[in-house]
């Protein structure tokens, strides 16, 4: 390992906060005399692994100028490394950061910080993921996206998504096993969460907590449209926890043995069910302030 060598990490994807936030970062290495590499994700997660793989062993800490996405490609990239992360938020949703309830000068004052968290992270099939993985609507929004350039129009995108499917989504059956158990329900939409908020600002999962060592599942009931829309509302502010199609619990480890089911994890599509979830604990180092 290269003393003091940071690994920049972004998307391929540029707009005025990024610069600016990329600009800062150029300009306090340079002033602290600190040397770093330059890394744009590339679609496929392969790629992004290999380049990793030949490069963390001379660096001595990650920072990721994102959002959600490019921390999942790089924490998924950073399996078996055991270096820290620093976060400068600048993706189109920013769940994860949103969760930590960090200012825009505490992520900055993290980069530099000797202060370090460990925190969870979560796994579905082998996917790591930073924040939360779904299963059901959640799951087919993101696949309905397929793979477009993430622009400022993303959220909307999404939104005009969330909408469509909103209509055509049909709930099935899920078999869930959890602390040696099996709940079966007519799915909405079930997430594992490691963090507290989704899709841009919804908290799904307002009790989860990154340093838990277990993942707080939400499981929602299908329900008519009318519903459906009520509940997403409530979902905004974390108040849907009291409703009666709404259920939660936490645990270490889940398994999925329904087929079929579309699976998201931090706003990626990486496949359909079965799965296996579990908990991660400790699985990161995050820069602090």
């Amino acid at each position: 390992m290269q003393a003091n060598l940071y690994l920049i990490v972004t998307n391929p994807f540029y707009h005025a906060k990024k610069r600016q936030l990329l600009n800062w970062l150029l300009h306090e290495l340079a002033v602290r005399k600190l040397n770093y590499v330059f890394y744009e994700t590339h679609v496929d997660l392969d790629e992004n692994q290999h380049y990793f793989s030949e490069q963390l062993p001379h660096c001595s800490k990650v920072v990721v100028l994102g959002g959600d996405g490019t921390l999942h490609l790089t924490v998924n990239a950073m399996a078996g490394f055991d270096l820290p992360l620093a976060l400068l938020p600048c993706g189109t949703g920013n769940d994860f950061a949103r969760g930590l309830g960090w200012s825009v000068a505490q992520f900055k004052q993290a980069v530099f910080s000797e202060r370090v968290q460990s925190i969870d992270l979560g796994m579905i099939n082998q996917r790591r993921f930073i924040n939360i993985a779904g299963i059901g609507f959640d799951g087919a929004v993101v696949a309905s996206q397929g793979r477009y350039q993430r622009t400022v129009w993303s959220q909307l995108h999404y939104l005009r998504l969330a909408l469509k499917q909103l209509v055509v989504y049909k709930g099935a059956f899920i078999a869930l096993q959890f602390l040696g158990r099996e709940r079966s329900y007519r799915n909405f939409m079930t997430v594992f969460a490691n963090g507290q908020y989704f899709a841009g600002g919804m908290k799904i999962a307002p009790l989860a907590q990154v340093s838990s060592g277990h993942l707080h599942c939400v499981m929602i009931e299908e329900l008519s449209m009318l519903k459906k829309v009520l509940y997403l509302s409530k979902v905004y502010f974390g108040t849907h926890l009291r409703a009666r199609a709404v259920n939660t619990c936490d645990a270490a480890e889940f398994k999925v043995d329904t087929s079929g089911l579309a699976i998201e994890a931090d706003g990626e599509f990486i496949g359909y069910t079965p799965a296996i979830i579990e908990v991660i604990p400790n699985g990161l180092k995050l820069q602090a302030p």
